[in-house]
């Protein structure tokens, strides 16, 4: 889906694993992403390493375990920031 996307829009309760998953596909490739935050009522532009880390730093600490667990979420935000930037870490909240 995301390579044949444009852009994604994406409506997220801050808990779902698949679309966050679809946010990275695209991210992968480059592409924009359009995420409306249900909880806090609220668009996020996801373009960058950077937008994603702040965007997962509004869920919860539970759901953040469980992006970590089935997505190795760490990795794959470090192996982005590597390849479009070496001079940033990412941090997740603990």
């Amino acid at each position: 889906m995301a390579r044949q996307a444009d852009y994604g829009f994406m409506l997220w309760n801050a808990s779902s694993v698949g679309t966050l998953q679809n946010i990275l596909n695209l991210l992968k490739l480059g592409k924009l992403s359009l995420v409306y935050l249900s909880s806090e009522k609220q668009f996020w532009t996801i373009s960058t390493v950077t937008d994603l880390t702040k965007l997962i730093s509004t869920c919860d600490k539970i759901d953040v375990d469980r992006f970590e667990q089935k997505l190795n979420l760490s990795k794959v935000l470090s192996d982005l920031l590597n390849a479009s930037d070496k001079h940033f870490q990412i941090r997740l909240p603990s």
